[in-house]
């Protein structure tokens, strides 16, 4: 690994201008909003945990901290942090809507609805909160409320998968179990269908004793047990419904994993392995002339997980430099680029790259900007805000 002449005067140089003191909440929201773009969903979470913490935060991040957390499959920390947004005075519809998706997957349906009806009071026309009080309603066993609001929201988005599909689970929760299959046979024909339109179509196909269909969707999406599994399921459903003890058969229906947008499962981890642990806190060094923070760009790699191996082959080299930094890739054609950060200005940023030397390729850029060509100087973008 090539050694520059400069790194015996300190670890960064101790000829670098002083400065004033990094901003940490700047460096935590910056680095948020780079991870959140590459898909690393629990880095970006734990960034915008740590603004929010030094009070230096916008509504932006409980709003982006709340969506990363649900879809991580966290509602409890998620409905926590909508509490604190509002207890911070945070009051938007984004606030209440989320606060009632964790309050639905968390089995919670009349807290649920109080904070939908205070989203759509702010924002009548919000489709998702509309769905999401549907839900609510359904968890309340209000079921022609549901099917209501469903169609509410069906006319101002007309064609919406997740509402269509919440409509049809509504109907066979209600006892309707021919009006839900015919919406999800319908979506099926159009080849729209997803994993979860095709299974909770098995379910309610087995509901009716139509197992041979059942069966033949179970096996497009599940292993070979778990179809064995659920139809054993469909069978013990389909007795109490035959005797025509439907309230018991949709109870039992209620229990299997159905897709309901607003109480959906996490999706899984991110490609880089490291979705499921906390992020460092970001380091505050020195700063220099232009005062913001800075990743370097270490290439392309066809996969992450070749880019998760490169990373740790330059640790090894350089514990010292690297050790403190947090590891991102970003989706680049077919490939993945492998980031590292933050460090506090461009300064710092090339030193690393030259103390890298020879051992993989690197590029100093601006933490809010996009990929750089290698070799090239980047571009300093705007950050992307979410939702």
């Amino acid at each position: 690994m090539a050694v520059t002449a400069c790194q015996s005067a300190g670890r960064y140089g101790q000829s670098e201008p002083e400065g004033p003191k990094a901003d940490p909440a700047l460096i935590a929201r910056t680095m948020a909003e780079a991870a959140e773009r590459s898909g690393d969903k629990a880095t970006a979470a734990q960034y915008y945990s740590q603004a929010i913490a030094d009070g230096k935060c916008d509504p932006h991040c409980y709003v982006s901290r709340g969506e990363l957390l649900l879809e991580l499959g966290a509602p409890e920390a998620a409905a926590e942090g909508y509490r604190q947004a509002l207890q911070a005075g945070v009051d938007l519809a984004a606030i209440h809507r989320g606060y009632g998706r964790a309050l639905n997957w968390l089995g919670q349906p009349a807290e649920a609805l109080a904070q939908y009806d205070k989203a759509l009071a702010q924002s009548p026309e919000d489709v998702k909160a509309m769905n999401g009080r549907g839900v609510a309603l359904d968890g309340l066993d209000r079921h022609e409320e549901a099917q209501a609001q469903y169609k509410a929201a069906l006319a101002a988005a007309p064609g919406n998968l997740a509402v269509e599909n919440n409509l049809a689970l509504s109907y066979a929760l209600s006892g309707r179990v021919d009006k839900g299959i015919s919406i999800l046979e319908r979506i099926q024909a159009t080849g729209t269908a997803s994993k979860q339109h095709r299974q909770n179509l098995a379910l309610l196909y087995g509901l009716t004793g139509q197992t041979e269909k059942a069966a033949a969707l179970a096996r497009q999406d599940l292993s070979p047990s778990d179809v064995e599994k659920n139809l054993s399921i469909y069978a013990t459903m389909h007795h109490l419904y035959d005797d025509k003890e439907q309230p018991a058969a949709s109870a039992e229906a209620s229990k299997a994993p159905k897709a309901v947008s607003e109480t959906s499962a996490a999706p899984e981890a991110a490609a880089s392995g490291s979705a499921g642990s906390a992020a460092p806190a970001p380091a505050a060094g020195r700063v220099d002339a232009n005062a913001q923070p800075w990743v370097v760009d270490l290439g392309v790699f066809s996969t992450a997980q070749e880019a998760a191996d490169a990373w740790q082959r330059l640790k090894r080299l350089d514990e010292a430099q690297l050790g403190e930094l947090v590891h991102y890739v970003e989706p680049d054609g077919e490939g993945r680029r492998l980031i590292a950060g933050p460090v506090w200005g461009e300064a710092t940023a090339r030193q690393i790259c030259s103390t890298i030397g020879g051992s993989a390729p690197c590029a100093a850029r601006p933490a809010a900007a996009g990929p750089a060509d290698e070799g090239q100087e980047p571009t300093a973008g705007a950050a992307r805000p979410a939702g």
